[in-house]
């Protein structure tokens, strides 16, 4: 046999440390797989117009395919996990610049 394809076979058939896969859920078009431990914690802007956070990254997603799939990132935020669509996504900079809303009474003219 040919030394070089010996060697070949050599290296393939080498025993390899095991390791783990991530854990991938995939239904029809629907991916959602792990995120990397050491993920940096994320900033987001929910419905009520005030930017979130810093939440854990625990997930990330991919919803439909082509041209109009939307990608996600499920956060855990106050004990709670929350899908946050991509573009809702913010820095840290913008958190700490907002201008958070507050309540105003209004004054009564007296009758």
């Amino acid at each position: 046999m040919d030394p070089l394809l010996q060697r070949a076979l050599e290296i393939a058939n080498r025993p390899r440390p095991a390791t783990r896969q991530p854990d991938v859920i995939r239904h029809e078009d629907t991916i959602i797989e792990p995120a990397h431990p050491t993920a940096k914690p994320v900033y987001f802007l929910r419905n009520d117009g005030v930017i979130h956070g810093p939440a854990t990254v625990t997930n990330l997603a991919k919803v439909g395919s082509g041209e109009t799939a939307t990608y996600w990132v499920i956060v855990e935020f106050q004990g709670q996990a929350s899908w946050v669509r991509s573009d809702r996504l913010r820095t840290r900079k913008q958190f700490e610049a907002q201008h958070r809303p507050q309540m105003v009474e209004f004054v009564k003219e007296p009758r």
